[in-house]
């Protein structure tokens, strides 16, 4: 875990208020998608920004026409990582 600590350090500061804002109902929430996001950019080797607004469009897609929430996260993980992987951006 100590591994993640320096990229999420990274998201603690400037960008976690956009998170709150945009993605997260609670605090729970809130530290999972950073958690997300953290290591999506360290597994992509994709910088943290274009990772984060990635995840936060997927995320807002999947969450939006979700009629059950429980796996926006996972789902929207997935399709991040996939469209990091062949280069695409939204």
């Amino acid at each position: 875990m100590s591994g993640n600590s320096s990229s999420r350090d990274a998201i603690d500061g400037s960008n976690a208020e956009i998170l709150v804002n945009k993605l997260n109902d609670s605090a729970s929430e809130q530290a999972k998608n950073l958690a997300i996001i953290a290591a999506l950019a360290q597994e992509t080797r994709r910088p943290l920004d274009e990772v984060r607004q990635v995840y936060e469009a997927e995320f807002a897609r999947f969450k939006t026409n979700a009629r059950i929430t429980d796996f926006v996260s996972l789902f929207a993980s997935r399709s991040t990582k996939a469209q990091l992987a062949r280069g695409e951006r939204r």
